[in-house]
């Protein structure tokens, strides 16, 4: 079993994603295993581009050596700031998908996380969250006060302007949204 595959299946939300071949997708908060980078590089394949962004540039040189060991030419780490206006150096227009995976209560700020993710994103794109269900105890989830429902994210996603596109059936600990 590879990482980041215990509590839900990657390929299944990037296949619900609708990530398809050639698009231009972006991994906010990749880490270190790339759970959602991975199935999304091969997804996409060798006429796309998966942007791996961290903050933690230890965290890049670990992507960086999983794609040189799995062959993928189509993953550009990144480091940037997604929090920060123009703190990922991607051209504004260019994503079809962004990612954010188990990193909503890590944001200080969701406005200049949308406000970024805006600017990334071509007029059909879309933002993915991920994140851990609030009631599901769980010994590696953040503590639960943290933590946002499927229903206060997307209300707290539509206060800065992104809105439900569609649920994704994530796993008995997470929940999934499809935002634009």
């Amino acid at each position: 079993m590879r990482f980041g595959r215990a509590l839900f299946d990657p390929e299944r939300v990037v296949q619900a994603a609708g990530v398809a071949p050639g698009m231009h997708v972006a991994d906010f908060g990749c880490g270190r295993t790339g759970h959602i980078m991975l199935p999304a590089a091969h997804q996409v394949g060798g006429e796309g581009t998966v942007f791996a962004v961290d903050l933690v540039k230890e965290h890049l040189q670990m992507i960086e050596s999983l794609c040189s060991l799995q062959g993928l030419s189509c993953v550009q780490p990144i480091w940037g700031d997604y929090e920060r206006p123009g703190g990922v150096h991607i051209e504004s227009g260019s994503l079809d998908r962004i990612f954010l995976v188990n990193n909503l209560s890590l944001l200080a700020d969701v406005g200049s996380f949308v406000s970024e993710a805006k600017r990334l994103l071509h007029p059909d794109g879309r933002v993915v969250v991920v994140d851990w269900k609030k009631r599901f105890p769980h010994p590696v989830a953040p503590p639960s006060d943290t933590l946002y429902d499927l229903h206060d994210a997307e209300l707290l996603f539509a206060q800065h302007g992104l809105q439900k596109v569609d649920e994704i059936p994530v796993s008995p600990t997470h929940w999934g949204l499809i935002l634009s």
